[in-house]
């Protein structure tokens, strides 16, 4: 894929993505590895000034279940 191509899904998703925002708390971005849900989500926690929880990591998902409730 081009450059130019990936720029500009990138800021298609991130698009859409900021337009879920504006309805949703909670954003999951589901897909194959590596092909950039991370970066962009990374990138969109920035802007928003806002945590990214990745739950990647077995004790973060414990974590996470463990609070559920709150």
């Amino acid at each position: 894929m081009s450059i130019s191509l990936q720029s500009h899904l990138q800021g298609r998703l991130t698009t859409i993505i900021d337009r879920r925002l504006a309805e949703e708390p909670v954003i999951v971005l589901q897909g194959p590895r590596s092909v950039g849900k991370s970066t962009i989500l990374r990138e969109i926690a920035g802007n928003h000034r806002v945590a990214l929880i990745e739950l990647d990591d077995p004790s973060v998902q414990d974590a996470v279940r463990s609070n559920l409730s709150t």
